[in-house]
């Protein structure tokens, strides 16, 4: 039996943003979560979500709007004492 992995995907941009970046981390962190743990590394998106259903766990940090005239948010992790001691965990494979 092989051993599951403990996996981090960091990434700026995930759902509910709809782009290429998001898609892609969302397909490699669903195939990989059939076998291993994941974990996707994300920012607080600008508008609410609600309650999220992955195979995967999603820990977002607080962001703040980057460009008043962007959709995105930029990530603040140095805001955020939970999500710098989730992010500090031992992980085998980290992914940015």
């Amino acid at each position: 039996m092989t051993k599951k992995l403990n996996i981090a995907l960091i990434d700026d941009s995930f759902y509910p943003m709809v782009d290429g970046v998001a898609n892609v981390v969302k397909n490699y962190a669903t195939i990989l979560a059939k076998n291993h743990h994941v974990t996707v590394f994300t920012s607080m998106p600008l508008i609410p979500v609600g309650k999220e259903k992955f195979p995967f766990k999603v820990i977002r940090c607080k962001s703040h709007r980057h460009i008043h005239w962007s959709d995105y948010s930029a990530p603040a992790p140095q805001r955020d004492p939970a999500f710098l001691k989730a992010i500090n965990q031992k992980f085998d494979i980290i992914m940015i």
